[in-house]
């Protein structure tokens, strides 16, 4: 499944929110993100599977997130299958963290969304 533009709940209202990671499993390739909005407020988690290459910290101030084209310029040697995304995570401190996967979904928190 090629993706080709991230869900609209994600990126709605996305500055200044916090990322916290909080499963991740290499085995199965599952890497479940924490995501808490301050506009809203909301929460959620962003679920990636397929998982081949994941850099980013524990916890951080999110800033936004995009979908990073063929060229990594940070990362010059990583490559991407055809049924592969790169999600850019860029914290506060104008750091970029990076994760390849096959798929992503953003399920918002019933308490906390619409």
């Amino acid at each position: 499944m090629t993706i080709s533009k991230l869900p609209d709940s994600l990126t709605n209202c996305l500055a200044d929110s916090q990322a916290e990671v909080m499963s991740w499993s290499a085995d199965s390739g599952t890497l479940v993100l924490r995501i808490t909005k301050e506009i809203g407020p909301e929460a959620g988690e962003l679920r990636l599977t397929g998982v081949g290459y994941v850099s980013l910290q524990p916890r951080f101030e999110l800033s936004g997130v995009a979908l990073y084209d063929k060229q990594f310029h940070d990362y010059p040697n990583l490559s991407l299958e055809t049924d592969e995304i790169a999600l850019a995570l860029h914290d506060s401190e104008g750091h970029v963290h990076l994760v390849v996967a096959e798929s992503l979904d953003y399920v918002i928190d019933k308490k906390t969304g619409a």
